[in-house]
């Protein structure tokens, strides 16, 4: 009780002497004031309210409400905190739902919203937690779940000298729904009652479907498409598949550096290297005699993994941490990784369990690809083991959404 009061007092004093400059703010960024102070129109009561903070939560929101709709004809809201994440509702979800910018979390307008919605439950997409907008959806009857759940490793640490505040907001949750093991322990470190916890998968995984397809060369085996590259990757990435030309002339490298800096990073080591080169942003076509296509284009990279024959997954052989290999891997294919995969380490780990991955150093590279492709049957086995591995946790939605109405089904 008390930190909610300090929590309150706090929001007071913001609204006092921060009201007009916030105002202000929301005007200059477009956002709209009615939804800020929970005047929401033609917006249904008693339905399914999901929260994700910003854009790529929302993504999951939207994922997450269609499996609902699928088995469920309960209205749903969907809130987003930022701007973006809204603009992504609005563009993708049916007009006749209702979508809004998260109402402030002072302690008048969180009760206005939740007494007059009343909402079945709150789902709150990982960790956007709102202290008074989960106490009182709990006040007026919801239940209040935490899906795809984790916590920072910070906000743990944060824990140990604030432990009263994670316990207030404990006991305003129901149920957290953990994306994965390690994401359970550490809300066990945060005094999390273990009944209120289940490890139930990541919303993160969704299977994918291509809006359109790049036609792949027939004429050219194997592609190697190199995806999320980082600094000091690049030329491990690039050695090995000149030493690969020797045995496979007609081998073609598709690769695609994570961030600005690094595409002109290996651009620079292509100017440099007997490669014959092409940018993505000059050349839409491969040519025959490319042996290097450098994708300097955003939100690209899974059509050029849907055309190759193996899958190079960057940001594990220098300590970035490993970017997602959900996408390679939801394609069916063969993923090669280094050691560095702490940002997706359940996800990698199961993909390896399942014989769906190679995880190997940067200087085995080349022999490691060479096996490969001088074997097809291993190439197509290690296929059908990804396909396998993505029809599987590619249900993780379709079980939150049942088990979502089976809670509703249960406190009504």
């Amino acid at each position: 009780m008390i930190w909610r009061f300090i929590y309150n007092l706090a929001w007071w004093v913001i609204a006092v002497f921060g009201g007009i400059p916030l105002t202000v703010y929301s005007l200059l960024y477009k956002e709209s004031l009615s939804d800020r102070l929970g005047l929401f129109r033609n917006t249904p009561k008693n339905a399914i309210w999901i929260h994700g903070a910003s854009l790529g939560e929302s993504g999951m929101s939207l994922y997450l409400a269609q499996q609902i709709k699928k088995i469920s004809k309960i209205p749903i809201i969907l809130t987003s905190t930022t701007v973006a994440g809204y603009n992504k509702l609005r563009a993708v979800f049916p007009e006749c739902e209702s979508v809004h910018l998260l109402p402030i979390d002072h302690p008048l307008i969180s009760k206005f919203v939740m007494k007059h919605l009343r909402p079945k439950v709150l789902i709150i997409i990982e960790s956007d937690y709102w202290l008074n907008h989960m106490y009182y959806a709990r006040k007026y009857s919801a239940s209040v779940i935490i899906t795809s759940a984790k916590i920072s490793n910070r906000s743990v640490k944060i824990h140990k000298f604030f432990p009263f505040y994670f316990r207030s907001l404990w006991k305003n949750v129901d149920m957290i729904f953990a994306r994965d093991k390690h994401e359970y322990t550490k809300f066990t470190q945060t005094n999390l009652p273990e009944y209120k916890i289940v490890v139930k998968g990541n919303l993160k995984i969704q299977p994918i479907k291509l809006k359109w397809k790049i036609a792949q060369p027939t004429d050219r085996y194997p592609i190697i498409t190199a995806g999320s590259i980082r600094s000091g990757e690049q030329k491990n990435v690039i050695s090995a598949f000149e030493e690969l030309k020797k045995s496979f002339p007609t081998a073609l490298l598709i690769i695609a550096p994570r961030h600005r800096k690094e595409i002109t990073e290996t651009e620079e080591i292509l100017r440099k290297s007997k490669n014959k080169y092409q940018r993505r942003s000059i050349n839409r076509d491969i040519a025959t005699d490319t042996d290097i296509y450098l994708i300097d284009t955003l939100g690209e990279l899974i059509y050029f993994y849907d055309i190759c024959h193996i899958a190079i997954v960057g940001g594990t052989f220098a300590n970035f941490g490993g970017h997602n290999p959900w996408e390679p891997i939801s394609l069916g294919k063969p993923l090669i990784h280094g050691k560095y995969i702490e940002n997706n380490l359940i996800l990698f780990e199961l993909i390896k369990n399942a014989g769906a991955s190679i995880q190997i150093d940067a200087e085995n590279l080349h022999s490691t690809i060479l096996k490969l492709c001088k074997n097809p049957e291993l190439l197509n086995s290690i296929s059908a083991k990804a396909i396998n591995i993505s029809e599987h946790l590619g249900k993780t939605g379709m079980e939150y959404a049942r088990t979502i109405i089976d809670i509703i089904e249960q406190s009504d």
